[in-house]
């Protein structure tokens, strides 16, 4: 039976670390920091609850705008930006980004009673590709949730083989559910695992249809598996949906090196770190609008 090492022979997560650029693992510490004061941020209840919708849209938005299928770039990057305004719902196609949003929220209720996510599962992944094409117009020979039949081309490169997808996809599962890491650098290397969970996902490339929507649905559980906030969890989509051109070259890149993910560590997280900044300023603006609001009602009383 194939392997993901006999199939696809990039598969080797702290083999790609070893060529990480030492600027990448900086960025990661200032990741990882801002990611902390985050979650430890002080917010109302009303504000929170702002926050947590605004950047769940927009991460579903940006999956979807990825693929050039919803808004012009100007839009994107208007409804993306470092505000929460929301675009009106008559200029994107509602269902594709409801049913982002749906398996989100069903990505983020899946923690069992201790707050720990379950093992990934193919089933779960099936389900998740199902969700995204639900109720959407397709080929032919593309079945929501069910692995290809066909041969594709990923890139410069022809796919796996569809008949080794069952087999790949159960191995996939079985590295993302067994990665370990360094004591005291478990949330550096969770963003990595991500980020390479997305990319190994795509070069597996298991269905007709919504490989890409899927593989960042599974890089989105990975980042709450590792306990960073959901809206925390979205940015990362958001940056690929800005940096479409750059995201599609990167890929391109790492295809074309023999799949070495260094360079498309280094964007990822760049982009993350942006991000971040932007969520830091969102988040000091309700605080001073929180503020404001304490002291326009101490003075009324």
């Amino acid at each position: 039976m194939p392997t993901l090492r006999d199939t696809c022979p990039w598969l080797g997560f702290t083999d790609h670390l070893r060529k990480l650029e030492r600027e990448t693992w900086m960025q990661l510490g200032e990741a990882v920091s801002r990611i902390e004061h985050i979650a430890g941020a002080p917010l109302e209840p009303e504000a929170e609850r702002k926050m947590h919708t605004a950047y769940m849209i927009k991460g579903a938005l940006a999956t979807v705008a990825v693929e050039g299928k919803t808004l012009a770039e100007e839009d994107i990057r208007e409804y993306l930006g470092a505000s929460l305004r929301l675009p009106p719902k008559a200029i994107f196609p509602e269902l594709k980004i409801n049913n982002i949003v749906d398996a989100c929220k069903i990505i983020a209720a899946s923690v069992d009673p201790e707050g720990k996510y379950p093992p990934l599962k193919p089933e779960e992944i099936k389900n998740y590709n199902s969700l995204v094409l639900q109720e959407l117009e397709h080929r032919e020979d593309v079945v929501p949730g069910e692995l290809r039949r066909h041969s594709v081309v990923v890139g410069i490169n022809r796919s796996v083989p569809a008949r080794d997808c069952e087999i790949l996809l159960e191995e996939f599962c079985a590295w993302n559910n067994g990665l370990e890491f360094p004591a005291g650098m478990e949330k550096s290397y969770s963003i990595l695992a991500a980020i390479a969970s997305h990319l190994y996902f795509v070069w597996i490339h298991p269905f007709g249809d919504g490989n890409g929507r899927t593989a960042r649905l599974i890089e989105f559980r990975n980042l709450l598996r590792a306990g960073f906030p959901p809206h925390v969890a979205q940015l990362l989509s958001i940056h690929y949906s800005l940096t479409r051109s750059e995201y599609f070259r990167q890929l391109d890149r790492a295809n074309r090196s023999g799949s070495h993910m260094s360079e498309f560590f280094g964007y990822a997280v760049q982009g993350l770190v942006g991000q971040l900044r932007k969520q830091v300023e969102v988040i000091q603006t309700l605080q001073r609008e929180t503020m404001e609001k304490i002291l326009v009602m101490s003075r009324k009383s």
